[in-house]
């Protein structure tokens, strides 16, 4: 899927994750977080696509998106893009 905003964040932040999308989705642009992992589909496959495939990154950093791996591999792929 192609998005304008790929959403990165801690799971401890899917929540605050949740109300960000909702905003964004509200000022018209669509977004991509990772709840629309397909089964089947390896997550690191489908969140190089989904960063490919989008226009810019957020990253939601918290202490828990600090903590996480998977949070930085996300922002530095975002970063050797240029879309973060």
């Amino acid at each position: 899927m192609q998005a304008d905003v790929f959403l990165s964040y801690a799971e401890e932040d899917r929540a605050r994750a949740g109300e960000v999308s909702g905003a964004l989705e509200a000022l018209g642009w669509t977004v991509w977080w990772d709840r629309e992992i397909a089964p089947g589909s390896t997550w690191r496959d489908t969140i190089e696509r989904a960063i490919e495939g989008t226009r810019c990154m957020v990253v939601l950093w918290s202490e828990s998106a600090l903590a996480s791996r998977w949070v930085h591999e996300e922002a530095e792929e975002g970063l050797a893009r240029g879309r973060l």
